[in-house]
């Protein structure tokens, strides 16, 4: 409804529509949690994927079980189900059914295991160490929040019947939340849409708040284009090749044809080659798969297997793949060279080649076209990413140390904390908060003053402390930041600050001592001040309303960020360790740095420009092999009109020019036909970002510049090389 979308549904989604409509076979719901401690007996086990899970998911999932009933694994509360590893991991090669665990998250609390299920394939949707059984939830006082309309973090996912319409479902269902559901909640400026499962992980970009983090497939299909770029470059070297070095062969088609060979003959025998030269590039190709896979497997950070490439349908299209190049590339040199009238060839004629020569030349031009694609590509990629990397969010990134915060024992001594690091002149500031300005992921309509018939607006926020503005150094450009001096800041959401965004939206000329708050709340806290807009997702969004509630009670914290000196980073990482060994209750200490958070967001972008970067040099890299290779043939074929024109008194560098000039104006040409196509695709490849880069006539001019330079020095040896041979060695026999 004009605002991104989300992943997150409200609790109560699944099993209402599940009730509601006939076409639902069944529904489940979930909501995630992670770095969470899990005790057996005196040995503790940290772990990060967990759900809590009703019965339902495992009607609607495939989630084979070892041991225990899928059946009644999830009906009573206090019930866990968990996956193969993690039960070698806790209990070791014993049925665990009917043993007890301790989850400590915020609290301990005490499980019964009730099934183990095999462990999941890493191209599963998600992969979860640890089933909780959902209604558990409500024993940890959050009842209030599973019956409600207004909470909305949970996963809800339905089976629907074989002879059922998404489409037509996803009407009906909009239709009943807007007459039914709406009514119950504080806002109506939401629906839902429906998404197959298996769109989830390549077609999710633009949805917030998935379940796990996937890619895109437009980078998968622009990957896929470019191995067919770089496959179509091959051919065209070798249809190139095949045709430039035609009256070699002249003689050899010419003897065949006299001797009574039919042309259907010659091309089967010319086509044979092609696919011989394919079939050994095909094998030669495999060896290079098994030899780099696990140097890709790192760079994309995927688990793939040579299993996959067993299935028969992936052999099938291999084979048929290899068949199909040597085909093409065959095509037109076998039409071509069994086409030579042997009467001509055999008096000592040439054939012509002005037909070849001028589709040669159309190759050229194509191939350095694709050549130029990408590499004006890798430098828009290239400036985008930095423009990521250096641009202003409205807080500081850099130099902060971040810490998952599950422990409570940590969270209740807050304060004792903060101070004893603060103690330490390496460290400069230290917060604990909600969320990280990162990734403010937590979201609510809004209550607020003068509102009147209004919609309850939505807006992003974040619980905070009163170091918060400080440490992520954020502007304050209306009233004042948290102060511990005012008491009234200090109650239940008793102060806000609000970006300059949210202010906008609400309109407000003056919003300092105005009523802002929660929907229900008896009381709403007030606006002390108005901070500078900050990117609280990726650059692909534009900033968005963001609410700052100072929280000074000891929960809905989980993260604590600590600012630090870049002098001397070893000695205060280990004070910081120190301090937490101290206070946590045997919590591993791990940490990152907040600009790797960041970083993450854009991991398919810094993927895809290492892509690009490396398939350029390939497709560079083949080009000019051809072009070094049509410039040998083409020295060979003039050697004798070469030496002429040294005898008449040519120098080197006019000869070098001579046979440069033929192949560097294709390479000219090719920009010309490159420049709109990168264009017009970077251009839109750009509007995925809501602050993005100007496309400057500089980066195609330097990419031509970069194709004709390289151009250049891939027929300058050859040139050079027939420009200083002695015309004495060619003209001899003349």
């Amino acid at each position: 409804m004009g605002t991104p979308k989300q992943a997150h549904s409200h609790p109560l989604l699944a099993p209402t529509l599940m009730n509601e409509f006939p076409e639902i076979e069944s529904a489940t719901r979930f909501s995630k949690y992670k770095n969470y401690m899990v005790r057996v007996k005196n040995q503790k086990f940290l772990f990060d994927k967990g759900v809590w899970a009703d019965k339902h998911i495992f009607d609607v999932f495939d989630l084979p079980f070892i041991y225990g009933d899928p059946t009644t694994a999830l009906e009573k509360p206090f019930s866990v189900v968990i996956d193969e590893e993690t039960a070698h991991k806790l209990y070791g090669h014993i049925n665990p059914v009917g043993k007890t665990l301790h989850l400590i998250s915020g609290q301990e609390m005490t499980f019964q295991v009730t099934g183990v299920m095999e462990n999941l394939p890493p191209n599963s949707h998600f992969r979860p160490n640890l089933l909780g059984q959902f209604e558990t939830q409500n024993s940890l006082g959050l009842s209030r929040a599973l019956n409600s309309w207004d909470a909305h973090w949970f996963h809800s996912y339905l089976l629907l019947k074989e002879d059922s319409s998404a489409q037509e479902l996803e009407k009906k269902i909009q239709s009943f939340i807007k007459q039914k559901l709406h009514p119950h909640s504080s806002s109506q400026n939401w629906t839902y849409l429906l998404q197959p499962l298996g769109n989830i992980h390549l077609k999710s970009m633009d949805i917030l708040k998935k379940l796990e983090e996937g890619g895109d497939i437009k980078y998968v299909y622009i990957c896929t284009l470019i191995a067919l770029f770089i496959l179509f470059i091959a051919g065209i070297n070798f249809i190139n090749l095949s045709t430039a070095r035609s009256f070699i062969r002249s003689r050899e088609v010419s003897i065949r044809k006299v001797v009574g060979a039919y042309r259907i003959q010659l091309v089967k025998q010319f086509l044979g080659e092609s696919l011989i030269y394919t079939a050994i590039s095909f094998i030669a190709a495999v060896g290079f798969v098994f030899l780099f896979l696990k140097g890709f497997d790192d760079m994309v950070e995927r688990d793939i297997t040579a299993h996959s490439m067993t299935h028969p349908g992936f052999i099938l299209g291999l084979l048929a793949a290899v068949i199909l190049v040597g085909l093409l590339s065959g095509f037109y040199p076998a039409l071509y060279l069994s086409g030579f009238k042997p009467v001509i060839l055999l008096k000592g004629a040439l054939p012509q080649a002005s037909k070849g020569l001028n589709l040669r030349n159309f190759l050229v031009v194509f191939q350095f076209a694709i050549s130029l694609f990408l590499i004006i590509s890798t430098l828009i990629i290239s400036c985008q990413l930095h423009l990521i990397r250096t641009k202003k969010l409205g807080f500081d990134r850099e130099h902060v140390v971040v810490i998952n915060l599950t422990d409570s024992k940590i969270t209740d001594m807050r304060d004792v904390v903060k101070n004893e690091l603060l103690q330490y002149p390496g460290i400069k500031g230290v917060t604990f908060t909600q969320t990280l300005p990162t990734n403010i992921n937590w979201d609510s309509d809004f209550d607020f003053e003068g509102r009147g018939d209004r919609e309850y607006p939505t807006y992003y926020f974040s619980k905070v402390d009163y170091d918060y503005v400080d440490v992520f150094d954020m502007e304050i450009t209306a009233g004042r930041n948290f102060s511990r001096e005012i008491t009234t800041d200090a109650e239940e959401d008793g102060a806000y600050i609000l970006s300059q965004t949210a202010v906008k939206h609400l309109g407000w000329k003056n919003p300092i001592g105005k009523k802002i708050g929660f929907p229900k709340n008896e009381n709403m806290g007030t606006v002390v001040g108005v901070v500078k807009d900050f990117n609280c997702h990726s650059l692909h969004f534009p900033a968005e309303p963001v609410v700052l509630i100072l929280n000074t009670a000891p929960w809905n914290i989980y993260f604590l960020s600590i600012k630090v000196r870049t002098e001397n980073m070893n000695q205060t990482l280990g004070t910081i360790e120190k301090v937490w060994k101290k206070h946590s209750d045997g919590y591993p200490f791990e940490y990152y740095f907040l600009d790797e958070a960041y970083n993450n967001l854009y991991k398919s972008e810094i993927k895809l420009s290492l892509f690009f970067r490396l398939f350029t040099l390939i497709a560079i890299f083949i080009s000019c092999l051809g072009l070094f290779g049509l410039a040998s043939f083409t020295a060979e074929r003039r050697t004798k009109e070469i030496g002429i024109r040294k005898v008449l008194g040519a120098s080197v560098p006019s000869i070098v020019f001579l046979i440069s000039r033929g192949f560097t104006k294709w390479v000219v040409m090719a920009n010309f036909v490159a420049w709109p196509v990168a264009y017009y695709f970077m251009n839109k490849w750009l509007q995925n970002f809501a602050y993005r880069i100007e496309l400057n006539v500089w980066i195609f001019i330097l990419s031509g510049l970069a194709a004709l330079t390289v151009a250049l020095i891939t027929v300058s040896y050859q040139s050079i090389k027939a420009a200083t041979a002695n015309p004495a060695d060619s003209l001899r026999y003349e």
